[in-house]
Formats: C-alpha cells, sequence, structure tokens
C-alpha cells in the first residue's frame, strides 16, 4: 500500500529515544525544554513565547479558552479546516462561524472572513492549508483594524514563512502540530505560541491543571523552593510534551529543511505528471511563501468522478483522503449555516494524493499514471 502519509524516521532520531531512555526519564524535562528553545531559535523569536502541550489539538482548546475568557461571542473559523478548531470552539463557549475559502488554494481570503464578522464576533481562525500560507498579512491587518484577536492554525506548515516570519507567529496565537504523519514529527506532540506573554502564562496554566509551576524532575525542583507545593488557579487539563518525543522532534526540526526538500521534489513530480490532464485542476504554484511546507497535494476532478477515482486508487494500492470535509455542513456545529459554495464544491471534488519524503519518484509516476488510466477509461 502506498500510505497517504507517513514519517520518515532516521537513525539519529531512534538513537535520540535511547539516549533518553538510558536516563530513566522519559517525561516532560529538560528536552522538551530544548525542543521549546530549538523551535523559537528556528523561529527567531525568544522562548518565552512558546510552551508545549501533548497535541496540537490540545493547542487550540487551550488558546480558544484563554480568547473565551477575554470575551465570549463568535469566532469565524474557515469551513475547510480541522475539526478540532470547531470542537474547541463549542467547548469554549464560542459561536462557529464559518466562511467560505479560495476554489484552488483552500485557504480563506480576507473578503471571505470580513462577509461573516458581525458585532457579536470577537476571533478569527485561519489556516495554512496544505502548508501554503493564506494571505495572513492582510487578514492580520483586518482583525487588528477591527479588534478581533487572531489565531493561526499553522499544523501543516512548521516550514512555511511569509514576510520572514514564521506562519504561526503572524498572529495573536498560532498552533503546531508534530504528531506521526506532520512533516515534522515528535511522534505525537504540538506547540503553542502567544505574543502576549500574560497569554504564554494562561496556556501555560491551562495545560498544567491550573497551575502556576509544572514541577515533576530533578531539574525543576533545585529552581524552586518547595516545588511539591503548587494551588490551582484556573481549572485546566493536564497536557505535557515528553522528552522520549520531544528528543524524536529536535532531531527532525534540525532536518526539517531536508525533509521539506525530499517533499517539494515530489511535489513538483506530480505537476509534471499531471499538467494538462483533461478535467483535472492541480494546486496553484505557491505564491503567497517566502519558504513553503510542501504537506499537501491536492486536486480537483469532476464530481461525478472523485470517488470513483478513489476507489480505482484504493484498489491499485494507493490511499487518497479527503481534507476536510465541509465543517459548516456537520449538524454538531453549523447545519443551519449559508451556502458556502466554493467550500461545497470543494467537498464533492478535491482529492489528496500521498505525499511524503518515503516515496520515491516511481510511486508518484505510478500514482499518476493510475489517476490518469481511471480518467481515460472511466471519465
Amino acid at each position: 500500500m502506498i500510505q497517504f502519509q507517513a514519517p520518515t524516521i532516521s537513525n539519529e532520531e531512534i538513537k535520540a529515544v535511547r539516549r533518553v531512555m538510558e536516563t530513566a526519564w522519559v517525561g516532560p524535562g529538560p528536552e522538551s525544554d530544548a525542543f521549546i528553545a530549538d523551535f523559537a531559535n528556528y523561529a527567531g523569536i525568544p522562548a518565552d513565547h512558546f510552551t508545549g502541550v501533548s497535541s496540537c489539538t490540545d493547542a487550540l482548546f487551550f488558546a480558544l479558552q484563554v480568547v473565551a475568557s477575554k470575551k465570549k461571542g463568535e469566532i469565524v473559523i474557515p469551513s475547510i479546516c480541522y475539526s478540532g478548531v470547531a470542537h474547541a470552539a463549542v467547548t469554549a463557549g464560542l459561536t462557529t462561524r464559518f466562511c467560505d475559502v479560495d476554489c484552488v488554494t483552500l485557504c480563506a481570503r480576507p473578503e471571505d472572513i470580513a462577509s461573516r464578522i458581525s458585532s457579536e464576533t470577537v476571533a478569527i481562525v485561519v489556516l495554512h492549508y496544505g502548508g501554503l500560507a493564506c494571505e495572513i498579512e492582510s487578514i492580520a491587518s483586518l482583525a487588528a483594524d477591527r479588534g478581533l484577536i487572531l489565531i493561526e492554525d499553522a499544523a501543516c506548515a512548521p516550514a512555511t514563512f511569509v514576510g520572514g516570519r514564521l506562519c504561526g507567529t503572524i498572529a495573536d496565537f498560532g498552533v503546531w502540530s508534530f504528531d506521526a504523519a506532520k512533516l515534522v514529527t515528535s511522534l505525537e506532540g504540538g506547540i503553542a505560541y502567544a505574543r502576549d506573554l500574560d497569554d504564554v502564562r494562561a496556556l501555560r496554566r491551562l495545560s498544567n491543571l491550573g497551575m502556576e509551576r509544572r514541577s515533576g524532575f530533578a531539574g525543576a525542583a533545585v529552581r524552586q523552593s518547595k516545588w511539591w507545593e503548587d494551588s490551582a488557579i484556573v481549572v485546566g487539563r493536564r497536557s505535557v510534551l515528553p522528552d522520549v518525543n520531544a528528543a524524536v522532534g529536535r532531531v527532525q526540526l534540525a532536518r526539517v529543511d531536508e525533509l521539506n526538500t525530499l517533499r517539494k521534489r515530489l511535489w513538483e513530480r506530480y505537476q509534471a505528471n499531471l499538467i494538462g490532464t483533461p478535467r483535472m485542476t492541480l494546486p496553484p504554484a505557491r505564491a503567497n511563501d517566502d519558504r513553503s511546507s510542501f504537506y499537501y497535494f491536492w486536486l480537483f476532478l469532476p464530481e461525478n468522478l472523485r470517488d470513483g477515482a478513489a476507489a480505482f486508487l484504493l484498489e491499485k494500492g494507493i490511499y487518497t483522503t479527503v481534507k476536510y470535509p465541509p465543517l459548516h455542513r456537520n449538524s454538531l456545529f453549523g447545519g443551519n449555516s449559508p451556502h458556502l459554495p466554493h467550500a461545497e464544491a470543494i467537498g464533492r471534488s478535491a482529492l489528496l494524493l500521498p505525499l511524503h519524503a518515503n516515496l520515491t519518484v516511481h510511486d508518484v509516476d505510478f500514482v499518476c499514471a493510475s489517476l490518469q488510466t481511471f480518467l481515460t477509461n472511466d471519465g
């Protein structure tokens, strides 16, 4: 089976895990702190603005809890977005208000967002779809002009920079994912960013059962008196980035340019093979980015052929998928939302092909040839 996504693990990651395991301390500790410091250095921002958590989903939950603690109301979310965003909004007591997206980039545009802002809007979430930057600078200006909090979902964009800034650090809050399928993996884990240091402290409390201090390993104990004492200030959860995960993440982060370059070559191979194929629309050139993350390769097929193409490819041992079904059509979040034509068309016609650094050029050629065979014979 040619998998849709897969981590790229070398001997260095295995050595890093062994090194941490041999210390007999695998929970959150010095390696986790070092991973946060490495990521902050990569982003070019002081480490005080970042905190590690168990997953990017947790980072979203905590960020939206902080937003809701300031003011309750509506939050504008792209309909083509990870469902965890909507879960986090509803859990925080915010009302979801979905907007449409561009029909090719799958990113929300400033005009899409502006059309859904109301007097009740308190925040905006944007997604850098597939590692392609949205029009984040224009959207940030829009949010600032309207006095709204802006959150960047940069889960797919750990190598995407705009104007020299890492996506996820341009807004008030940013979140990244390092799960097993991501460009950079820590096997599981996430990082949250906040521009305001008070917001960072709030994120840390929420991820530490509402407490100010995180202890548990000897290195923390020597830096504080009565390290065992603390009291919860708010209700929170336990969400940690263990050292064994962080050790993998540090090696992967050091390889981010290598891993992204491998993906880029495959992404460009798809483009070269498929360009000109009748009744197929390919993803756009990455004009919004200084540097882009090549996380997804998506295309659009006629609505009456998309599902058949996915089934045909699966029979050939090729796993494809759709990310993401329109959230505004999910009754849990917004079943009564208005018609969003682009999001709905994307839900019926988009298909994502396998893309990860373990693929070979021959794998990509086989996927392309198989898809073109289907379109020739059945299309």
